[in-house]
Order: structure tokens, then C-alpha cells, then sequence
């Protein structure tokens, strides 16, 4: 048994508070940069649509058109298009809580995984959608909720499981 004088467990207790310090301020700035990409996203697609309305035109000609080659623009600009202010709606509130989420649990990988989410869903909806333009934010809705949900339950993460489970009952879309 070795004695610790008062000193030593002050500073022991000075550091473990240290600590707490720094991962609660990592979790902070985690929380604000998701906020703030999620927010300036959004924003982007919400001005989008307001130029839209204003001016009483459409960009829907630049969504995707399945197996078309000259809508190859459609790869990049199919998110930001919606047909409405609902369909916007209904994609923002799950958007913002999403990217927030992959901010927040895999800060050092989140923008590779929101680039290739949104890559990999318009070229899966160029190959297998049927005919029309396709628009709108839905396919990385699906493609985030997915990563978190398997990225919680193959990490066993139950924060990021149960964030997860709770976006999918709030998109019910996913389900039902």
C-alpha cells in the first residue's frame, strides 16, 4: 500500500477535471461544426428553392434522368433540387439531425462519407430509377440514416444506434 499525501490526489482530481475539460469542449466543437455544416446546407437548398418561387422558375431540368448521359449534371445537382416547399421540409429536418450525427461521430471521415453517399445514391438512381427527373435530398437521407444505423450497430454504439432508430421513426418514409 503506498500513501498519497493531500497534494498528490489534488492533482490527481486537477488533471482527471482537466479531462473532462477537454472531451467535453471536443464535444462541443463536434456539436458546433455539425451544426453549422448542417445549417449552411440547408440554407443552400432552402435559397435554391426561394429563387425558385421568386422568380417563377424551375431547376428541375437538372435533376437526374435514369441511363441518360446528357443529364450527367444531375449527379451533383439532384440534392439540392425539391419539387416543393414540403418535399423540402420533409427532407431538412432529417437532414440537419443526420449530418449533424456524422459530424458529431465520425468527425475525421464525415465529409468522404457525405461526398460518397451523395455520389454513390445519384448514380444508383441513374442506373436502376425509372424514367423522369429525379430530385430532391431523399436518397441521402436514406444513405445517412443507414451509415448511422449500421455504423451503430456494427460498432455497437448504442448513442449512435439510438440516434439512428430515432431518425427513422421521424422519417417514417424509411419504413413504412
Amino acid at each position: 500500500h503506498v500513501s498519497v499525501g493531500k497534494k498528490e490526489k489534488r492533482g490527481d482530481w486537477t488533471n482527471t477535471s482537466r479531462k473532462l475539460e477537454s472531451l467535453i469542449d471536443q464535444d462541443k466543437r463536434k456539436l458546433r461544426d455539425g451544426f453549422l455544416l448542417s445549417i449552411s446546407f440547408l440554407l443552400i437548398l432552402w435559397i435554391i428553392k426561394l429563387i425558385e418561387i421568386t422568380f417563377n422558375i424551375s431547376f428541375s431540368s437538372l435533376g437526374l434522368v435514369p441511363r441518360d448521359l446528357s443529364s450527367w449534371a444531375g449527379l451533383f445537382f439532384t440534392p439540392l433540387l425539391h419539387a416543393d416547399l414540403l418535399h423540402l421540409f420533409n427532407n431538412s429536418v432529417p437532414l440537419f439531425v443526420a449530418i449533424i450525427g456524422i459530424m458529431y461521430f465520425y468527425r475525421k471521415s464525415a465529409l468522404f462519407i457525405m461526398a460518397s453517399s451523395w455520389l454513390v445514391t445519384n448514380v444508383l438512381v441513374w442506373i436502376f430509377a425509372k424514367g423522369g427527373y429525379h430530385i430532391g435530398a431523399s436518397g441521402l437521407v436514406y444513405a445517412y440514416i443507414s451509415f448511422l444505423f449500421f455504423g451503430g450497430a456494427f460498432s455497437n454504439n448504442r448513442n449512435l444506434l439510438g440516434l439512428s432508430l430515432v431518425l427513422i421513426f421521424a422519417y417514417g418514409t424509411m419504413i413504412w
